[in-house]
């Protein structure tokens, strides 16, 4: 891609009293307003300015060519013009493009969840169900623990090992831990649940 010319740039720079990033800017809006390359969109910043750009430094014809036609209006026709083939061009062999190549998404992991769970364990059977029932494959602790091929391997172990083979991960804050605020630390302020027994999640869960 061709840089923007900096006479150019410095030219719209005083003409629009503007910082050197700020040119960057309005060029790029230019650019994204006119799907002109930014070096072309420079020069139609500026001779929108009234800034004189004929000089053959700043742009082709057949870029300028490019410039007339991104200001056409939509809905303005652009004038068919004959195309002319020079004898030489009939003889020369075809050039070969090579074929764009289309990024691929990268392949999923697998269709594994790993689903982190207190106490309740209904609760965690209705998520086990609802995961097969969408096609996936929810993964238990002790597939977990094979997974380590260790004897009696810890529980960062087991955790390391359902993390590498699963895709996603789900975690039930179920309410099976009661907790108050120690009345040490009440306030004046203080809503009536913080000063009473209630539920929330396992520290494992939060943790």
């Amino acid at each position: 891609m061709a840089a923007i010319n900096r006479e150019v740039l410095k030219k719209i720079q005083n003409k629009l009293e503007v910082s050197e990033s700020r040119a960057y800017a309005l060029v790029a809006e230019k650019a994204r307003a006119t799907h002109l390359p930014r070096h072309l969109a420079a020069v139609a910043l500026a001779a929108d300015a009234g800034i004189n750009v004929s000089k053959k430094a700043y742009a082709t014809d057949d870029e300028r060519a490019l410039i007339r036609a991104a200001a056409r209006p939509p809905d303005h026709p652009i004038p068919a013009t004959p195309i002319s083939v020079s004898p030489a061009a009939t003889t020369s062999p075809a050039r070969h493009t090579r074929p764009l190549r289309r990024r691929s998404a990268p392949p999923r992991k697998s269709n594994s969840v790993m689903v982190v769970h207190g106490r309740n364990m209904a609760m965690r059977d209705s998520m086990y169900a609802f995961l097969r029932a969408l096609g996936l494959s929810p993964i238990e602790f002790v597939q977990g623990i094979k997974a380590t091929k260790k004897g009696a391997p810890v529980i960062p172990e087991v955790l390391d090992a359902m993390f590498r083979s699963a895709a996603a991960v789900v975690v039930l804050l179920t309410p099976d831990d009661e907790a108050k605020l120690k009345k040490q630390f009440w306030k004046s302020g203080d809503l009536a649940h913080e000063r009473k027994l209630t539920g929330q999640s396992t520290g494992e869960c939060l943790v």
